[in-house]
């Protein structure tokens, strides 16, 4: 699976193509500006800083764009095959050897990771992905964790799986991507805004979705988010299979069962970073070489090794500080790369099972296998239980997630289409078209070199360097077109908790203004400006709409999300 002299020459070659792709960018970004296809304001101010990350978006699309148009399900398929089934069966054998013949790997879920009918959900998408030379996309969202902070870029989770996946299909025309859509604390997310904003975050092509949120978690109404990300995960063009991710052994799941007995068919399950390496004896700093290249306020902040091993696959040759710090399980509450190493094991090895599921379809049935993805609507996934807990900002019961959310979120990175778009000067449908902004500030939080390990800074910043920025928008007259919502909740949230400064902003839906007072949800992040269409304006259900937001008087907040339901 390579290690990090492998990739130095693939890296050297990844640098120019970042070099090019940000110029490709600043082009796509001035013609965007004039496009009709325009989804964000003209910016003056601080937008340099953007750059990098957007252009890293920009690259996957390029890098890994699919045979859309070309039918390659004849092409060598048989031959293709074979490389599938020799990739698997390497990569099953070295995360076999490595992990000593034990359980670890089935032990680090939360439930069954055996169940044949997830299995079977998930095998179906790499069958197709085989046959038609498609991308294979797994996309993350989540906080710090997710992010891959107090590590290098190059250590995460996404990283390290997105490598071993794609030993598993080289060769085979699947060309595999590992989305990081991790958002760190800067602009004070937590999953309550940021569920509803997961295809501008992950794009409508993710196959497989995964959600980590586990420090920001309260036990009230979680089982209601974890629901919305499992039904709106499904319910996108690609109908991802869903999954979540806790970096710590999930001692008590007994309130998640229900939704595992109801989802498992689509593969839902949750990775637990620790729960299966504690079955070998891992304790938190006690394990491994018992010292730590880190220090802080707990024990085990730093400390070296999983229970097993004192370094990742790929550190063992790393010279000195590298190696040890390839070996930390906890920088702090963030894990080292040796505690991402053990959740993208785990995740691989289920990869690998619903892949022996995909080998058998394609050996057995390949005329079964579609080319197009058939979405599922909320009747095929049954009754929710959403509306259950009246947890806030769920009032609207049932129905909330029995919709697909749409959104803008102007935090980097995203990698699909936003659903919300910034209104042109030139729509002629927008009622305050005379009141368009021309001079529109944008905010973005520099880069933070200190959430890269110390002696690892001097790295090549492409291997290094995160992909997460706050970033938000601020004009005197902002004006977001919607399409057809139907229940009418709409929320406009602002960077660093700037809700509650954002007193004096007045809002409108087309030409009428709002009225009521708005709300704050999402540790007050979040304006809620109504939860369901009010009952003369509910013939706006099926109508394309727009939200505008008179902030001329209020000069502090700058607008992070837009979204409705």
């Amino acid at each position: 699976m390579g290690n990090y002299k492998d990739d130095q020459n693939r890296m050297n070659s990844t640098r120019r193509n970042v070099l090019i792709s940000g110029v490709v960018v600043i082009l796509l970004v001035v013609l965007l500006q004039h496009s009709s296809k325009n989804t964000g304001p003209k910016v003056q101010g601080r937008a340099s800083q953007t750059r990098k990350v957007v252009g890293a978006n920009f690259r996957d699309k390029e890098t890994h764009p699919g045979n859309d148009d070309e039918d390659v399900s004849q092409k060598n398929l048989a031959e293709r095959i074979k490389k599938l089934e020799s990739g698997s069966a390497k990569v099953r054998e070295e995360l076999d050897v490595y992990w000593q013949h034990t359980s670890v790997l089935d032990d680090s879920w939360g439930f069954d990771s055996n169940n044949k009918e997830g299995l079977l959900f998930m095998g179906g998408k790499i069958a197709r992905a085989v046959k038609y030379g498609k991308p294979l996309v797994v996309s993350v969202i989540g906080s710090s964790v997710a992010a891959g902070h107090d590590n290098c870029q190059y250590d995460s989770m996404e990283s390290q799986l997105e490598r071993t996946l794609r030993t598993v299909f080289k060769d085979t025309g699947v060309d595999v991507v590992v989305r990081n859509a991790g958002e760190g604390g800067e602009c004070k997310d937590t999953m309550e805004n940021q569920v509803f904003c997961l295809r501008h975050m992950m794009g409508d092509d993710t196959d497989f979705s995964v959600y980590s949120w586990s420090y920001f978690e309260t036990s009230k109404g979680l089982q209601v988010i974890h629901e919305s990300f499992i039904r709106w995960s499904l319910m996108i063009e690609h109908a991802a299979s869903p999954s979540l991710w806790y970096p710590h052994g999930c001692s008590d799941l007994k309130k998640e069962v229900d939704l595992f007995d109801r989802y498992s068919k689509y593969g839902y399950n949750i990775n637990c970073m620790t729960r299966g390496v504690e079955k070998i004896g891992y304790k938190k700093g006690v394990t491994g070489l018992g010292k730590r290249v880190r220090r802080g306020s707990s024990s085990f902040w730093g400390a070296i090794g999983d229970g097993m091993h004192n370094v990742t696959r790929y550190g063992s040759n790393e010279p000195e500080p590298r190696r040890s710090s390839l070996g930390v399980m906890f920088r702090n509450w963030h894990p080292g790369p040796l505690g991402f190493q053990v959740s993208a094991d785990a995740y691989a090895w289920r990869m690998l099972k619903a892949t022996q599921e995909a080998i058998v379809l394609l050996k057995e049935a390949p005329e079964s296998i579609e080319p197009k993805i058939t979405k599922l609507s909320a009747q095929d996934l049954g009754e929710n239980k959403c509306g259950l807990t009246g947890y806030r900002p769920y009032w609207a019961g049932n129905a909330l997630c029995d919709h697909l959310p749409v959104c803008v979120n102007n935090e980097l990175p995203t990698y699909g289409r936003p659903q919300v778009t910034y209104a042109k000067e030139s729509d002629a449908a927008n009622p305050f078209k005379e009141t368009f902004s021309a001079k529109v500030d944008e905010y973005v939080a520099p880069a933070n070199i200190k959430m890269i390990p110390r002696e690892e800074r001097s790295m090549p910043n492409e291997m290094c360097a995160h992909y997460d920025h706050c970033r938000g928008f601020h004009a005197d007259f902002m004006t977001y077109k919607f399409p057809p919502i139907s229940i009418g909740y709409i929320v406009v949230c602002f960077i660093q908790n700037k809700g509650s400064d954002a007193s004096k902003l007045k809002y409108f839906i087309n030409d009428k203004k709002i009225e009521e007072t708005p709300f704050l949800m999402a540790k007050n992040k979040c304006h809620v400006l109504q939860k369901t269409w009010p009952e003369g304006e509910k013939t706006l259900q099926d109508k394309t709409f727009y939200l505008s937001i008179d902030m001329k008087d209020s000069p502090t907040p700058h607008v992070s999300h837009v979204f409705g339901l």
